[in-house]
């Protein structure tokens, strides 16, 4: 065995690795979701995104409670704004169906 596939070999038995769980992969999907509905960056939500080793299987990782606490409260937020902004346009088009004159 040469010298490098020795320590190639090493350096890969004594790395850890992990895979991405399901809700990992699935807010990945939202993320992409919401930075094309609000013209956002998805590379500053992907930034924002914190995880941990699941407790039952360890070699997968999944958001923490306080990222997804967090990333509900953002989107709970822009509901609200998305349902104010719609409440706006629809008065401001009866008030214009109301000076229109018949």
């Amino acid at each position: 065995m040469s010298e490098e596939t020795k320590e190639t070999t090493t350096s890969t038995t004594e790395r850890k690795t992990f895979k991405l769980s399901d809700d990992i992969i699935a807010l990945v999907r939202d993320l992409l979701q919401l930075s094309l509905l609000t013209n956002s960056n998805i590379i500053d939500h992907l930034r924002a995104v914190v995880v941990e080793a699941e407790t039952a299987r360890p070699q997968y990782l999944t958001l923490t409670p306080e990222y997804v606490e967090a990333y509900n409260a953002h989107i709970e937020k822009l509901n609200q704004e998305a349902q104010a902004a719609v409440q706006a346009a629809q008065a401001r088009l009866a008030d214009d169906d109301a000076e229109q004159p018949s």
